[in-house]
């Protein structure tokens, strides 16, 4: 089977963005001459030979993972649940025999904000939305980074929508480091960004590695146990084993930008959509 036509189905109140992975992808795949369809919300979808799920939600609601099965090659059928505590395999609490340094996020996939862009009634600012809203990812502000877990404050052990995770350090030329594979079926490639605090972000970003097909076990691992078609894998390498901070399902689905390195990772993944025909 020849995968001709492919449907990304979104969520009703979300937008596939021009410049996102996804976005990028589909004008490949269109440049292939293959028929791309982008259909929004739970109507019936238009036929196509496969389909992959792009709902940007910690969780996927059962709809949209029962219209996927519409299909005969179904991309992004699992995990339907990406919260930290899913899919986490160093979450600590307070109890527990670990005593080293830790960091709190939010359960929720990217603190919270897409669950929330859902729920803001139409017509209303998303700044006025967010402060009527405030709750522990705003009180939390960034990623809080403790050197014992002793000092975490009792707050955040109270608080369900927060997580403490072991904190995990790599190191390369003075810099904090962090690792993101890009990966779609058996294509991929690794994404090192240098920054200059313990939790690296486009913020404080200093360089950028060379990008790298050298993936650990232990985060091809991972991928394999949680089933992910379509990912960025985030990962720390300490003490030579690549670590699993962070699993996502519809990479970057905000604006990334058309840059060289964008189109070098997009050429890279465009393939992997062949990698899902038996």
């Amino acid at each position: 089977m020849n995968i001709r036509s492919i449907a990304i189905l979104c969520h009703e109140r979300q937008r596939l963005w021009p410049g996102s992975y996804a976005s990028l992808l589909a004008d490949r795949w269109r440049a292939q001459g293959r028929r791309v369809h982008v259909h929004y919300g739970l109507a019936r979808p238009p036929m196509a030979d496969a389909a992959l799920l792009h709902v940007d939600l910690t969780h996927t609601p059962e709809p949209y993972a029962r219209l996927l099965k519409c299909f005969p090659v179904q991309l992004n059928a699992r995990p339907l649940d990406i919260s930290k505590r899913a899919i986490s395999r160093w979450l600590v609490t307070p109890d527990d025999d670990y005593h080293g340094p830790v960091i709190v996020k939010t359960d929720l996939n990217h603190r919270g904000y897409p669950e929330r862009d859902i729920a803001r009634a139409p017509g209303i600012p998303a700044r006025l939305w967010y402060t009527f809203q405030r709750g522990s990812a705003a009180r939390l502000g960034d990623y809080r980074h403790y050197d014992r877990k002793e000092l975490v404050p009792s707050w955040i052990w109270a608080t369900p929508a927060l997580v403490v995770e072991r904190f995990f350090e790599q190191r390369i030329d003075g810099y904090w480091a962090i690792n993101q594979w890009l990966v779609l079926g058996d294509h991929g490639c690794v994404s090192t960004m240098l920054g200059t605090g313990p939790v690296v972000k486009q913020a404080n970003r200093v360089a950028t590695l060379p990008l790298s097909d050298d993936v650990p076990r232990e985060v091809r691992e991972v991928r394999r146990s949680l089933g992910m078609d379509y990912a960025k894998i985030d990962y720390i390498m300490e003490d030579g084993i690549g670590r699993v901070i962070d699993a996502n399902r519809t990479p970057s689905q905000g604006r990334v930008y058309d840059t060289p390195r964008v189109r070098d990772m997009v050429t890279t993944m465009v393939a992997g959509l062949d990698d899902f025909v038996g």
